[in-house]
């Protein structure tokens, strides 16, 4: 594909209009996967990846932690005040991501008896 890197690319995830793909790469630096975007025209043509902008131009200069599925979704995100805030106020406690048990049971019944794929969008293209 005309957007892939010599380095990592990984964990692609299709929008849900098909026309952006959001992957993990590590093109920038060679070190950290970091979230790219790449918009899919009419034509099947791939514009040139982008990364996720930040309010600090040298974000991710000095930001060294990785966040490596990076996911479209197309609804909020459910999270209690009571854990926003303890994500907020007390950032070295790690929280336990869940997955929603809906979403395991429909990847299970269509995966039949082969491996689940939780973080995956489940579409290909």
């Amino acid at each position: 594909m005309e957007i892939n890197s010599d380095l990592a690319d990984s964990w692609h995830s299709w929008s849900s209009n098909g026309r952006w793909l959001v992957f993990s790469s590590k093109r920038r630096d060679g070190l950290f996967a970091r979230p790219y975007f790449s918009y899919v025209d009419e034509e099947g043509r791939f514009h040139r990846p982008v990364l996720m902008p930040q309010e600090d131009p040298t974000f991710y200069d000095a930001f060294i932690k990785t966040y490596n599925v990076p996911v479209f979704i197309t609804g909020p995100v459910k999270v209690s005040e009571r854990n926003l805030a303890r994500a907020i106020y007390d950032p070295d406690r790690p929280l336990s991501a869940q997955l929603d048990p809906r979403v395991a049971s429909a990847l299970q019944q269509d995966a039949g008896d082969g491996p689940v794929e939780p973080y995956s969008s489940g579409t290909t293209r």
